[in-house]
């Protein structure tokens, strides 16, 4: 209620009480509080707000902070002594937009809420891509290699995006070679033909479908071999063929690319770390080129390096996180992803019981509107699992408890 209205409560009222004598009721509003009293002594607050209510207090506006209730004995008009009582309220003014809410709430009237009316969905199928990588062939994980292909079967994404180091190539590393971790640069690259070759066919994936591979840090060792031991041969291309070509020993070649319909990734730049896929606007994936102390912090870091979210392998960690930016006053919610392995999760012979996880990813993206989802695919235990699902590896086979919605 407007103050001015409360003001004309400031006014002596009078209340005879079967007595000659008056008593005063008076109501003071100063900025936002108010005082009144009230000739009844009660501490009913039913009681104490329809008094309020009679003198102009509207409870969706003000508050009661306290009351007091006083009593003495007064004369009576046979001489006698009679109780006398008032009851004091103090009331403070609720902030504006509050009482303009509990108003509107209470004009919803007694159906409740109105719901928005809903929009039919325009079709628009959104897609699922499978996103994994770190095979380190010849040393993957044999039993999340088999379970990866019972899942690509049972879910049938729409495409697929490997993150590098498909082939470990330890022979062609700067570093001192392990015995126990060692295979020639052919078992290599036939093993990565036959990995992706499973992947597409496990997928139900048809050529033209998507399939990019985007170029790690191993398989980088192969061109740096070239080039330190044979730069003759570094680049050297068929007869005859245009700038586009690729070098017959370029990966791509000689892991036959074009016949199993994947898209070795060379953008901006053919030169690692910096080949960057970007899966719908403002969502890159990249290899990635170091790695911080836990999970999810080297997505993280990288996050300076791209204009929006990340997907990186290299780390062998499975994270999802987020990180907010202010430009101004615009936020802009950001996702940092970390892929996982599929290699051993024992080390590979140069790091003792790593902080490893084995597993990949799966994003379900909209391009139309520019939207990604992305879930973990954990493997543990010799399970996988995926929104409650899981596939187990027995005896007998893959055991799951999948089941198609389509």
């Amino acid at each position: 209620m407007p103050k001015k209205s409360l003001k004309n409560y400031t006014k002596e009222n009078t209340v005879v009480k079967g007595i000659d004598k008056s008593e005063k009721v008076a109501v003071k509003v100063k900025d936002d509080k108010a005082t009144a009293t009230l000739p009844v002594g009660s501490s009913d607050i039913t009681e104490v707000w329809k008094m309020l209510k009679e003198r102009g207090f509207d409870p969706d506006q003000w508050e009661i902070q306290s009351l007091t209730v006083n009593q003495w004995e007064a004369p009576d008009v046979d001489g006698g002594k009679r109780l006398m009582e008032q009851t004091k309220a103090t009331l403070k003014q609720k902030p504006q937009f509050l009482g303009e809410l509990i108003s509107a709430i209470g004009n919803l009237g007694s159906q409740g809420f109105s719901p928005q009316p809903r929009l039919k969905a325009k079709a628009n199928k959104p897609e699922i891509l499978v996103v994994l990588g770190d095979h380190q062939l010849p040393f993957a994980n044999r039993t999340l290699t088999e379970l990866s292909h019972s899942f690509l079967q049972d879910i049938k994404p729409d495409g697929l995006i490997y993150m590098g180091d498909l082939i470990d190539f330890p022979n062609l590393s700067k570093f001192e070679a392990n015995p126990d971790f060692t295979s020639t640069v052919q078992e290599g690259i036939d093993g990565g033909y036959k990995v992706l070759k499973d992947l597409k066919e496990a997928s139900g994936l048809k050529k033209g479908a998507e399939m990019i591979f985007i170029e790690g840090n191993h398989e980088v060792r192969l061109r740096r071999a070239l080039i330190s031991k044979l730069p003759q041969l570094f680049g050297i291309k068929k007869a005859d063929m245009g700038e586009d070509e690729k070098s017959v020993l370029h990966l791509a070649n000689l892991m036959r690319f074009n016949d199993l319909g994947w898209t070795y990734w060379d953008e901006p730049s053919d030169v690692y770390p910096h080949p960057e896929y970007e899966i719908v606007k403002g969502l890159f994936a990249r290899h990635g080129n170091f790695v911080r102390a836990k999970a999810g912090m080297s997505a993280l870091a990288n996050l300076d390096r791209v204009d929006g979210s990340i997907i990186q392998g290299h780390t062998h960690r499975l994270a999802i996180t987020h990180h907010t930016r202010w430009t101004g006053q615009e936020m802009n919610l950001y996702t940092a992803i970390e892929t996982g392995t599929m290699a051993d999760l024992k080390g590979l012979g140069y790091s003792k019981q790593p902080d490893w996880q084995g597993g990949f990813l799966t994003l379900v993206v909209d391009r139309k509107n520019n939207t990604f989802h992305p879930e973990l695919v954990i493997f543990n235990n010799d399970t996988i699992t995926w929104r409650g699902f899981s596939w187990t590896l027995s005896a007998k086979g893959v055991r799951t408890n999948y089941e198609s919605n389509s």
